[in-house]
This record gives structure tokens, sequence and C-alpha cells, in this order.
């Protein structure tokens, strides 16, 4: 009898660990692609922006038509607005519209690293402009981003920390605001 009852309690738990969940946003289709996926829908080219949901998060169409929400890798910028759990934050707004700025209705080329997609199913990139700009890199240079590397994805690394020193140092976008207690 305790053969079987611990044979079924295996099984369940291996179904139940095998389930991945995803929060539910109303205005916002969530991707769930594999890599294999990911590297067929969105290949190494250039594709148009057509939204920006925050400062480090956006749209673009792929060669398919076919509209696929991208994160910035090694980046977090405040939030513009309150989404799932996280709330609207000082300097978000500017963030987003520094983003918006640079990138909306532009063509960018993704590129992936070892981790292609966060939990929340958003393919993970680096963003070039066409003339060659690490739109990465120029988010945090210009004080709109903090550095945030996740472990793979760590490619960049010294080069963003470079960067959050230079904005810093000279007090540009969000370094400029006082610190408050």
């Amino acid at each position: 009898m305790n053969f079987f009852f611990l044979a079924f309690l295996v099984t369940v738990v291996s179904i139940a660990s095998s389930c991945q969940t995803y929060p539910s946003n109303s205005q916002e289709y969530i991707q769930t692609y594999s890599l294999d996926e990911l590297n067929t829908t969105i290949p190494n080219g250039f594709h148009q922006v057509t939204k920006i949901s925050d400062g480090d998060t956006f749209w673009c169409v792929n060669r398919k038509n076919e509209k696929v929400k991208i994160r910035f890798i090694g980046i977090d910028t405040p939030e513009s607005r309150n989404a799932f759990k996280k709330k609207k934050q000082p300097f978000g707004k500017e963030a987003s519209a520094f983003t918006s700025n640079l990138i909306m209705d532009k063509f960018v080329k993704l590129t992936f690293d070892i981790d292609s997609l966060d939990p929340f199913g958003r393919a993970l990139a680096y963003v070039y402009l066409q003339d060659g700009t690490f739109v990465n890199e120029e988010i945090i240079r210009n004080g709109f981003a903090t550095i945030m590397t996740v472990a793979p994805n760590v490619k960049f690394e010294n080069k963003f920390i470079k960067a959050q020193r230079y904005a810093r140092e000279r007090k540009l976008g969000m370094w400029a605001m006082p610190i408050s207690n």
C-alpha cells in the first residue's frame, strides 16, 4: 500500500512541477516561445519597433508581421506605471520617453545571449540601431537605467558597469535626482 501511495505522490509532484504559469495581463499578450521558436520567429535581423511598454521593454514586428515582446538584457529602468505587483517609480516616465525617442518606429537589430527568454516569456535581447548604436548601453550611459545582469547573460556586464559609472559621475538622468533617506 505504501509503495502505491509513494508512486502516486511522485507522479502528482512530477506533473505539478512541469506546469509553468505566467501572470495574466489583460492589456498585453505574454509570449511563451521556446528557444527554437524564438530563433526562427526573430532571426538576427532588423525589426521595426511598434510599441514601448516601459523603459526596458518594447514590442517589435518580425518578418511574419507577428508582434513580439522584447526585454533589454542587462538593464533595469524605473517603472513608468503600475503593473502586476510593481508600482510606478520616480523617473519611470522619463526613462520610457528616452527609450521611445531612441527606438520607437525605428528598425533595430536583436542579438541574443545564452538565456533568450525571461520568466514572463519575453525575449531577452541586446538591441542595436541601424547606425550601430548599442541601445542597452546608451540607456544606461544617459542615466535612464541601472545595470541588472542576471547570469548567464553577462556578456556585456563590464561595458554596462562603465556606462553606469559614466552616468553617475556626470549626474545624468536619474543620477541627477537628490538622494532621500
